[in-house]
């Protein structure tokens, strides 16, 4: 019964990386500052590069939590090596939150006076919160 529901979360899990990885591909296309580019401006638009590089604690983050689930998934014991997943997950996601929150300053201060910056500053603030609950689940381990 444990097995399986590990592996469900572990698919869980691949499917939220899958599931982010179209949007980091698909979102600057439909992006209101991309209208007017060609492919190429796109994806090297400062702030969208700012978005990828985001994703890479986001990621390597993600990857060690599988890790660590398929460790659990085989009844090993906690050892010196989930210690050490748990710092690391623990490290992307401080520094996930902090990136966040970079660019939540960022936009909240140089939006475009049309643009209503409320949304984005929400799930900035959703995300970082998200973000600080899994550290804290990840103390308590």
């Amino acid at each position: 019964m444990r097995t399986m529901f590990l592996k469900i979360i572990q698919g869980l899990l691949l499917l939220i990386g899958l599931g982010m990885l179209i949007l980091l591909i698909r979102l600057p296309l439909l992006e209101g500052r991309a209208t007017n580019l060609d492919l190429f401006s796109i994806y090297t638009d400062p702030f969208i590069l700012y978005g990828y590089i985001t994703a890479i604690p986001f990621y390597v983050g993600l990857y060690n939590l599988i890790v660590l689930l398929d460790l659990r998934q085989h009844h090993k014991e906690q050892n010196d090596k989930t210690f050490a997943i748990i710092k690391n997950i623990r490290f992307c996601a401080y520094l996930f939150a902090i990136l966040i929150t970079i660019a939540a300053i960022y936009i909240g201060l140089n939006h475009h006076s049309d643009d209503d910056p409320a949304g984005f500053l929400m799930i900035c603030f959703l995300i970082f919160t998200l973000t600080l609950g899994l550290t804290a689940i990840l103390k308590k381990l």
